[in-house]
């Protein structure tokens, strides 16, 4: 209904609005519509002009990203914004978010169900070899999993690191050290050379600059 409380857009079979919500659970709505016609769905504007035709099996909010909805189409996922421009083509078993928006990039899932990283205009940045990929990346290092266990990356496939934790917490961007690291549920940092610049005694362990860090015992 408009505000004269008269029925608008009454062509379609259901209009509903996108929600979405950040890490807090704290919950907003995306600036759009979402329209069915038939069986598929498609997104229009509040002033009733369609950005996408009516051709999606389902559309939902990237969880946590704003203006940005992850689409299905014959069996396949994509990524489009919300004014309708496609940003990832439906060709993926499954895409979720690599960073705190979609420029960060995505991880995308192949048939095979290995894991690689796209970019926002689909270039290849990871190849799809993976068991699996964390939201844990920076200084173009990523976080993959081989079987059940985590490796360093860089962006070409090279191992950095591989062993010496039970698992890495976090790259560091501020100084030369590699990783904030677990083993055997205390934290400590460690170099990409493998060489332990802190022992892992620490409950937590943040870093607050370049070569300084908070320790919590």
């Amino acid at each position: 209904l408009n505000g004269k409380n008269e029925e608008i857009f009454t062509q379609y079979a259901q209009i509903e609005a996108i929600q979405n919500k950040d890490k807090n659970n704290n919950l907003w709505y995306e600036n759009i519509l979402k329209i069915k016609q038939g069986d598929k769905y498609g997104i229009m504007n509040f002033e009733g002009e369609e950005l996408t035709i009516c051709q999606y099996d389902e559309i939902v909010a990237l969880e946590g990203i704003q203006n940005t909805l992850k689409v299905k189409k014959d069996g396949k996922y994509g990524i489009i914004d919300i004014e309708g421009k496609e940003i990832l083509p439906t060709q993926y078993e499954q895409i979720t978010n690599l960073g705190k928006d979609s420029k960060e990039g995505f991880i995308i899932q192949n048939e095979a169900g290995k894991y690689g990283i796209v970019d926002y205009s689909n270039n290849q940045v990871l190849e799809a070899k993976y068991d699996g990929i964390e939201k844990t990346h920076g200084n173009n290092q990523y976080v993959v999993k081989q079987g059940e266990k985590q490796v360093l990356v860089a962006k070409d496939g090279t191992e950095i690191l591989k062993e010496g934790y039970d698992k890495i917490a976090e790259i560091l961007n501020l100084s030369e050290n590699g990783i904030i690291f677990v083993k055997r549920n205390k934290y400590g940092v460690m170099k990409t050379s493998g060489e332990v610049a802190i022992e892992a005694f620490y409950d937590d362990l943040k870093e607050a600059k370049s070569g300084f860090f908070l320790c919590f015992s």
